[in-house]
């Protein structure tokens, strides 16, 4: 679905910052934290940008991966053929027999000279990171600390900056493994509560209500949320004050007419269709007086790849259309973008060349029909 394309940096991503621009905040804010459930339900093909999860598996590598070397060139095309130009930067990532990402270089074009920046990685003997570190040139040192319990829940986060202490979160849980606490410190004391958090759930492990407080213990914010009866969220309400101030209805293939947007008088609407896939199918924005703002459509094949999105204002004006292609592993490589009147705006293309082990070791991209860049990938295995 579309809505994982936040999580990615190099893909194709024209049509999603011209949403981006478009959208309310708060649908802004609303994806991004559904980007965050998504990227960890739903596969992301191999990308450039993927590299930075923890694990080789999330990167989709194929095979026992013990080192990934990516270098990313700007190219230029001289008689008819694409050369590397200039390389703009380096990235060598080192991984543990248990895929786990123990250390990252990044380089930004020559591998003589010291990294630009250094991440190393710690695990505890049941695989959660424990430790991340970052070094960069000039002195800066990035380090994040993180505790679990027995059951492998986050405990604690703490975050560094040159050994100057800047966040602390702590968490606890009820005897089913729910997050029923968050505790947010002030960087300035390192014990003096920011807010708090505290969440219901109801007997199927569904999230009800979050509560936000203020450290004098005020309520400054809350929300309730409703499933149906297979547990899927379909109504989100967010009050202020006491006040409602954003409703948000999600709406599945086989929900009845009667679980559809309900009026809200002076406040905005938003409402989502998914199919019973899970993928987004449908996104309208409304205004307070019931209108149509927006309406954009998605369509996606048998994979579950997302093949075109429309985009439309006051539910009837074309404004965008786009087309994806991907090939038979799951790489995009494809997009277009249309104007309303049929021209085309923007296209992006990828050819991808792969290993024996399926992964792919050379990336050609082009815009508008001309080559932009090359990622070359060289990729070691344990025995």
């Amino acid at each position: 679905m579309y809505i994982t394309a936040f999580c990615l940096i190099l893909q194709f991503s024209f049509i999603f910052f011209i949403k981006i621009l478009l959208m309310p905040k708060e649908i802004l804010i609303l994806l991004l934290s559904i980007c965050l459930g998504a990227c960890k339900q739903k596969e992301i093909h191999t990308d450039y940008a993927t590299i930075f999860d923890h694990k080789s598996e999330e990167i989709k590598l194929n095979g026992k991966v013990k080192s990934l070397k990516n270098t990313l060139y700007r190219i230029e095309k001289k008689f008819g053929v694409l050369k590397n130009e200039k390389c703009e930067n380096i990235y060598i990532f080192n991984f543990d027999e248990k895929g786990n990402k123990i250390e990252m270089l990044e380089f930004f074009d020559d591998l003589s000279e010291e990294p630009y920046r250094k991440e190393t990685y710690r695990y505890d003997d049941r695989g959660n990171l424990i430790q991340e570190e970052s070094y960069e040139k000039g002195g800066k040192h990035h380090r994040h600390n993180y505790k679990h319990d027995d059951k492998n829940n986050l405990l604690e986060y703490t975050k560094y900056f040159n050994e100057n202490f800047l966040i602390k979160h702590t968490y606890q849980y009820d005897e089913k493994g729910n997050r029923v606490e968050e505790i947010h410190y002030d960087p300035n004391t390192n014990s003096e509560i920011k807010w708090i958090s505290k969440y219901e759930y109801d007997q199927k492990g569904n999230k009800i209500k979050a509560y936000f407080y203020n450290p004098d213990g005020s309520l400054y914010n809350r929300y309730t949320y409703k499933y149906d009866r297979k547990g899927t969220l379909i109504q989100e309400t967010q009050y202020t004050d006491a006040f409602l101030e954003n409703k948000y209805t999600y709406r599945y293939e086989e929900v009845e007419e009667s679980d559809k947007i309900k009026d809200i008088k002076s406040h905005d609407k938003y409402l989502y269709e998914f199919d019973d896939k899970g993928n987004l199918t449908k996104m309208f924005y409304y205004y307070p007086d019931g209108t149509i703002l927006s309406k954009d459509i998605f369509k996606y094949d048998e994979r579950g790849n997302e093949i075109e999105v429309i985009l439309y204002r006051d539910n009837k004006i074309l404004t965008y259309k786009t087309t994806l292609r991907y090939d038979e592993k799951g790489n995009k490589i494809e997009e277009i973008m249309y104007y309303h009147d049929g021209s085309v705006t923007y296209s992006a293309n990828k050819d991808y060349e792969y290993d024996s082990y399926g992964n792919w070791i050379k990336e050609i991209e082009y815009r508008d029909g001309v080559g932009k860049y090359i990622i070359e990938r060289e990729i070691t295995y344990y025995e």
